[in-house]
């Protein structure tokens, strides 16, 4: 079966300049773990939750913060974003998606066509959820 038939296409999209604090916010808000960064509908990176968490300081937001820690807040995406993430193609079998999620460690894997416009994402609960179908 092919990938088209369990990706997400309703995708968040990012710029590079998108800062910190407005990419926390649509994880806090959305409830989604990745945010694709792209110019022009052409995928340039992308950023897991894990990605804002190590980024953030934890006093941000707190009565112990400083200038430093509000300093984190104002990262831009392309500053802490995955550059050249593994991708699949539409077309790509979701076997194929499984083992690129389970060999390189990853969450989700962008879906793009050959000149890399976003066309979608899949994520290890894409596969999952598949696996556990009665088909």
């Amino acid at each position: 079966m092919p990938i088209q038939d369990i990706m997400t296409t309703n995708l968040v999209v990012v710029t590079m300049d998108t800062d910190v604090d407005q990419l926390q916010s649509y994880f806090d808000n959305l409830k989604i773990h990745h945010l694709i960064v792209a110019q022009d509908n052409i995928l340039k990176g992308i950023i897991s939750d894990r990605d804002v968490l190590r980024c953030v300081s934890p006093y941000a937001g707190t009565a112990a913060e400083i200038e430093r820690d509000t300093r984190t807040l104002q990262k831009r995406a392309h500053q802490i974003m995955t550059r050249n993430p593994f991708t699949v193609c539409k077309s790509d079998s979701i076997k194929k998606a499984a083992r690129i999620i389970i060999e390189k460690n990853v969450g989700c894997l962008p879906v793009v066509d050959e000149n890399s416009r976003l066309l979608g994402i899949v994520t290890w609960r894409d596969v999952f959820a598949y696996g556990l179908r009665d088909t």
